[in-house]
């Protein structure tokens, strides 16, 4: 994700959010208007991210959500958490309960 030198550290072609301790790094694509103010940009690039993964079928995120989820400024790691967790409470509240089929059997003992 980094090339590291001496005196500076470059993003490389991954986009992504890194942690060390309480110092978060996020990596996005420049794909934003640079007359616009730093916060500005940061939620244009992120929108752009988001629309990109949705177009390429990684990400399960519909376009009113992408425009709510970056309105605010928020770290890229935080809209993916929210994507993954609606998606999760989607699909236990609409899938998973209406998978199970209870089954009641009466096993015959072996004649010994």
């Amino acid at each position: 994700m980094f090339e590291i030198g001496w005196d500076e550290t470059r993003a490389t072609s991954f986009v992504g959010v890194v942690q060390l301790g309480t110092c978060v790094v996020q990596v996005l694509p420049k794909m934003h208007r640079w007359s616009r103010p730093a916060a500005e940009c940061e939620r244009e690039a992120t929108a752009n991210l988001l629309f990109l993964l949705r177009y390429t079928n990684k990400l399960r995120v519909t376009e009113p959500e992408i425009a709510s989820l970056t309105e605010k400024s928020a770290p890229l790691s935080e809209i993916l958490y929210w994507i993954f967790g609606h998606r999760l409470c989607d699909g236990v509240r609409h899938e998973l309960l209406r998978g199970y089929v209870s089954v009641e059997e009466r096993l015959a003992l072996p004649n010994s």
